[in-house]
């Protein structure tokens, strides 16, 4: 397990606003956990995905020498799948 995820399920666990620097308020609010509606697993999903997206879209606008190919399409489609089932009540 590396460090940022590390750090990431910690301060989701961790009640204590000891370390700023690694805070992560959003998740801290939304997990179960804390009285928020999403599992570490969800909400670890929805990371993924803002940030591949993020991603993807800055890529596209900023390196002109990129193109949005059928891989791509098919890549985003296994991301949606993903959060299909990772949401999908028992």
């Amino acid at each position: 397990m590396n460090f940022l995820i590390k750090m990431y399920c910690l301060e989701i666990k961790n009640d204590h606003d000891n370390n700023v620097l690694f805070q992560v308020p959003a998740n801290r609010i939304g997990f179960s956990g804390n009285g928020g509606p999403f599992t570490l697993v969800q909400l670890k999903v929805i990371q993924e995905v803002v940030s591949i997206s993020v991603f993807v879209i800055f890529t596209l606008l900023v390196f002109k020498t990129e193109t949005f190919r059928i891989n791509h399409l098919i890549g985003f489609v296994f991301l949606i799948l993903a959060v299909f089932l990772i949401f999908k009540p028992n």
